[in-house]
C-alpha cells in the first residue's frame, strides 16, 4: 500500500499508479492469462507484447532494477508496465474485463478502459523529470479518480481500491484552496435558442437557490419541477440550465436538453407540435446517444443501447433536462423509470419538468406555482414599459389585478399586456376575466393584421415560421424583397410590438414570441405557408441545412470525447473527415484548431489558420479565442495575441473579462517590444491600448467578482505597462491601488517591496497593512 501521504502531490500520484495500481494490474493479467492458457501464459503474453517485453528485459539487464518495479520478479508478467496494458486490452487476446453478456456493451466498456489507461500511462515520474511543472491537486484528483474507475471496470482487488481511495481522500483535503478556473475546455450543450423558451425571466430566486444546492448535492441525482401549465416550469429549467452551461461546474461534461412537449397552450387552445425530441424510452435513449456522438449505435437493440448510454452517463457525466415529461403516454412511462432509477445510479444529474407528479420523488421536487406577488408585479411593469402603456393604466391597482387575473403566469401576463395595447388596459382586463383569455387574443391579432401592409404581413409570417431569429438580409432572401423594403416592414411591425429585436451586438435579428408565432401560423392559408416554408429551407441551404447540422453535431461530440481523452491526432482525423462532409463549418474549424494545439509537438501554424477561419465565420464561443491567445502568448507573438483576444471580443461578449485582460496584456508586451525596437510612436499607441483594456478588465473583474488570480495578473500587467517608458508616478499610483484592492496578494506585496526604495509611500502602505493585520484578533 502507498504510504507517505505527506509527500509532493505528483510524487504521491506517481507512486499510487506505478506501484500500487501497476502491481494490481500485473497480478490481474497473470491470473486471467493463467486461467485461459495455463503453463503457456508467458508464451501467449510474449506473442502480444514481444517487442515491448524484449526492450524491457534489455533495459533491466543493462541498468538493473528500475524504480518502476521494486519487488522480486516471479515471471515474465512482472516486466509489464502500465503503458503495455493499453495494447493488451486493445488486442483482446485474453479479455481482462469480465464480460457483460452484450457485445455492444463489451465494446463500449473496452473503449472506456482504453481511454482510462491512456490517461494514466501519460503521467510522468517527477523524480525522473524534475523540471516539469508540478501536477495540480485537481489534475491529481482526476487521475486517481480515473484509476479507481479502471479498478472498478476490471474488478481488481478491494485492497487496491481501498489504497487508491485513501490517496483520493488525501487529495480532497489538499484541494481546500479554490482552484484557478479553467474555461478553455469546451462544455457540450444542446440547449435550445432562448427565443424558443422565454423572452424574459423575472424572479424565481428561491427556486434557483434550491436547484443550485441540488446540483452540488452528491446524493440527490434527480429533481422534478412540477406544476400547472403556463406557470414557468420550462423557463425555470432553462434559466438553470443556462447557469450550469455558463458556470461549467467540475464533474459535468455538458448539459443535454430533450423535450417531450407535443403541444403548447396558445390563445385558449392546445396546439400540436410536429417533432418532440422523444416520445418513449427508445427515442429518448437515441437522442442522448446522438448527443454523445454515438449515432452509429441507433440500429442496435434497446437493451444494448441503454447499457452503452448508462456507461457514457457515468464516464462522462452531464446534466440532463427532461422537459414536459408528462407528455409521454401512459404506456410509455418506462422512460420515467429509466431516468429516475437507472440513470440516477450514474454520475449524471437529471432535472425533469412535468404537470403531474411522479411516485417516489418525495423531497426531490419543487412545486412551481405562478410568480409571487412581487415578481408578478415586476413582470407586469416591465411589459407595460415595453408596450408604452405606463400612462394608460388607470391606477396602481391595475397591475395587481392583472397579476391576479393571470394567476401569476408569465405566459398569460404577456398576452394580456399585449392585448391592452389595442383594447385598452381596462377593456382588456375585463375581456380576459370574462372569457379567461380564450378568444380575445385571436380577435386582437386579426385587428392588428388588418392594420398591416401586405409586405409587413409577409414578414410577420416568415418570422413566425422560422425556428431562429432572422437578420434583414435573411428576411430579404426568404421574402424575395429588397432590403430597404424589409427595413420599412420591420419598422411597421416594431411600432405595433409584433416583432422583437435580438441582441444589440452584431447584426440585428428579429423574431416573434412563440405564442404569437403559433397564432400567426394557424391563420396562414396552405399556399402561403408552403411558399414561405420552402423559401426558409432554401435560405438554410445557402448556409447550413438540418442535415448539415446533424452531421456536425455527431462529429463534434466524437471529437470532444477524443480531446477529453487526450487523443488529439484521432480527434483531428475525425474533424477533418467531418469537414469533408460539412465544409467551412465554424464549430468544426474551432475544434480542428484545438486538436492541432494539443498535439505534441504543437502544430501552432495550423491551429491559428483554423481558428482564424472559424473567427471569420463568426464562431461565438470564448474558449477558442482564449486558447488562440494563449498559443500566441507562448510563442511571444504579442500582436497576434492581441488580435486573437479582440476577435473574441468582437464575436463573443464584449465584456468577457479574460479576453479583455488577454488583449491588454498582449498590447502591453507589444509596447515593450516596440519600445526596444525604437518604434516610439507605435509603442505609445500600444501602451494606450493596453491601458484601455487593462483598466476595463480590472473594473469589470472587480464588479463581477472575477477570480483573484486573474485580477492579480491584470493589476500586475497594468503596473508593468506604466513602466514601459520608465517608472513614473502612475506606476506608484497603480501599485497603491493594487495593494488597497488586494492587500493579501503576494505579488502586489513583492512589487511594492521592490519599488519601495524609489517610492517611500509604498513602504509606508505596506507597514500600515501589516500593522492592521497584526492588530486584527486571531
Amino acid at each position: 500500500m502507498t504510504t507517505g501521504l505527506d509527500m509532493r502531490t505528483d510524487t504521491l500520484v506517481y507512486q499510487a499508479l506505478f506501484l500500487d495500481l501497476r502491481h494490481g494490474l500485473v497480478d490481474h493479467a497473470r491470473d486471467r492469462y493463467q486461467l485461459t492458457h495455463g503453463q503457456q501464459s508467458a508464451d501467449r503474453l510474449r506473442g502480444v507484447l514481444g517487442a515491448e517485453l524484449a526492450r524491457a528485459e534489455e533495459l533491466v539487464a543493462s541498468s538493473g532494477e528500475t524504480s518502476v518495479v521494486q519487488r522480486g520478479r516471479q515471471d515474465l508478467f512482472d516486466f509489464l508496465d502500465i503503458s503495455m496494458f493499453h495494447k493488451l486490452v486493445e488486442q483482446g487476446k485474453v479479455p481482462l474485463a469480465p464480460s457483460t453478456g452484450s457485445v455492444v456493451l463489451d465494446k463500449a466498456r473496452t473503449r472506456t478502459i482504453l481511454t482510462l489507461i491512456k490517461e494514466l500511462k501519460d503521467v510522468r515520474d517527477p523524480t525522473a523529470h524534475p523540471g516539469q511543472e508540478p501536477m495540480s491537486v485537481r489534475d491529481a484528483m482526476r487521475v486517481i479518480d480515473s484509476a479507481l474507475r479502471l479498478c472498478e471496470r476490471l474488478e481488481l482487488a478491494e485492497s487496491l481500491i481501498a489504497s487508491l481511495e485513501q490517496v483520493h481522500a488525501e487529495l480532497v483535503l489538499r484541494a481546500a484552496e479554490p482552484p484557478i478556473p479553467n474555461n478553455l475546455a469546451p462544455f457540450d450543450d444542446t440547449l435550445p435558442e432562448p427565443e424558443t423558451i422565454v423572452t424574459d425571466f423575472v424572479g424565481r430566486d428561491s427556486e434557483l437557490q434550491v436547484l443550485r444546492a441540488w446540483l452540488r448535492s452528491p446524493d440527490r441525482p434527480r429533481w422534478l419541477l412540477v406544476g400547472e401549465g403556463g406557470k414557468g416550469k420550462t423557463s425555470l429549467a432553462y434559466r438553470f440550465a443556462v447557469e450550469v452551461r455558463d458556470a461549467r461546474p467540475d464533474g459535468l461534461a455538458g448539459a443535454f436538453w430533450i423535450s417531450a412537449k407535443r403541444r403548447r397552450f396558445v390563445a385558449g387552445d392546445i396546439q400540436a407540435l410536429r417533432s418532440p425530441d422523444f416520445v418513449d424510452l427508445e427515442s429518448a435513449v437515441n437522442r442522448l446517444l446522438v448527443n454523445y456522438g454515438f449515432s452509429e449505435l441507433l440500429s442496435e437493440d434497446l437493451p444494448a443501447k441503454q447499457d452503452v448510454l448508462l456507461e457514457l452517463l457515468d464516464t462522462l457525466p452531464v446534466l440532463i433536462i427532461l422537459d414536459d415529461l408528462d407528455s409521454v403516454q401512459t404506456e410509455d412511462e418506462d422512460v420515467v423509470e429509466f431516468f429516475s432509477l437507472k440513470v440516477a445510479m450514474t454520475a449524471s444529474k437529471v432535472l425533469m419538468t412535468s404537470r403531474r407528479d411522479f411516485a417516489g420523488m418525495g423531497s426531490t421536487k419543487t412545486v412551481v406555482a405562478g410568480l409571487d406577488e412581487e415578481a408578478a408585479l415586476e413582470f407586469v411593469r416591465t411589459r407595460l414599459a415595453m408596450y408604452g402603456l405606463e400612462e394608460d393604466v388607470p391606477d396602481k391597482s391595475w397591475a395587481r389585478k392583472a397579476a391576479i387575473a393571470c394567476e401569476g403566469s408569465p405566459l398569460y401576463i404577456e398576452e394580456l399586456i399585449r392585448l391592452s395595447k389595442f383594447l385598452g388596459p381596462v377593456s382588456a382586463l375585463k375581456s380576459w376575466a370574462d372569457t379567461q383569455g380564450d378568444t380575445v387574443r385571436e380577435y386582437a391579432l386579426r385587428r392588428e393584421q388588418e392594420m398591416l401592409t401586405d409586405l409587413a404581413q409577409e414578414v410577420l409570417a416568415v418570422c413566425s415560421l422560422s425556428p431562429t431569429p432572422l437578420t434583414i438580409p435573411a428576411l430579404s432572401t426568404v421574402a424575395n424583397r429588397v432590403e430597404h423594403s424589409i427595413v420599412a416592414a420591420i419598422d411597421e411591425l416594431r411600432r405595433m410590438h409584433l416583432v422583437l429585436s435580438g441582441p444589440e451586438e452584431g447584426d440585428p435579428t428579429f423574431h416573434v414570441n412563440q405564442n404569437l408565432a403559433l397564432l400567426v401560423k394557424r391563420g396562414l392559408n396552405e399556399t402561403d405557408e408552403k411558399k414561405f416554408r420552402n423559401a426558409l429551407q432554401a435560405f438554410q441551404g445557402l448556409g447550413f441545412d438540418d442535415a448539415h447540422n446533424h452531421k456536425v453535431r455527431s462529429f463534434e461530440r466524437q471529437a470532444k470525447l477524443l480531446l477529453r481523452a487526450k487523443r488529439p491526432d484521432e480527434a483531428r482525423r475525425t474533424i477533418e473527415q467531418g469537414l469533408t462532409e460539412c465544409t467551412e463549418d465554424p464549430t468544426l474549424l474551432a475544434l480542428l484548431g484545438r486538436s492541432f494545439a494539443e498535439m505534441q509537438p504543437k502544430r501552432g501554424v495550423d491551429a491559428v489558420k483554423a481558428w482564424k477561419r472559424a473567427s471569420d465565420l463568426r464562431f461565438g464561443e470564448p474558449w477558442m479565442y482564449q486558447s488562440w491567445a494563449t498559443l500566441e502568448q507562448s510563442q511571444r507573438q504579442w500582436a497576434s495575441m492581441a488580435f486573437a483576444a479582440e476577435e473574441g471580443l468582437r464575436n463573443c461578449r464584449a465584456d468577457d473579462v479574460r479576453l479583455i485582460f488577454a488583449a491588454g496584456l498582449a498590447h502591453s508586451q507589444n509596447a515593450q517590444y516596440l519600445h526596444r525596437s525604437l518604434q516610439t510612436q507605435l509603442a505609445r499607441k500600444a501602451v494606450g491600448e493596453a491601458d484601455r483594456h487593462l483598466d476595463r478588465a480590472i473594473r469589470l473583474g472587480t464588479a463581477n467578482n472575477e477570480h483573484p488570480y486573474y485580477l492579480s495578473k491584470a493589476h500586475r500587467a497594468s503596473v508593468l505597462n506604466s513602466s514601459v517608458f520608465g517608472a513614473t508616478r502612475k506606476t506608484e499610483r497603480r501599485i497603491i491601488n493594487w495593494l488597497k484592492a488586494m492587500p493579501d496578494d503576494v505579488y502586489a506585496r513583492e512589487e511594492a517591496s521592490r519599488r519601495a526604495p524609489k517610492y517611500p509611500s509604498l513602504g509606508e502602505l505596506l507597514t500600515q497593512l501589516d500593522e492592521g493585520r497584526s492588530a486584527t484578533p486571531q
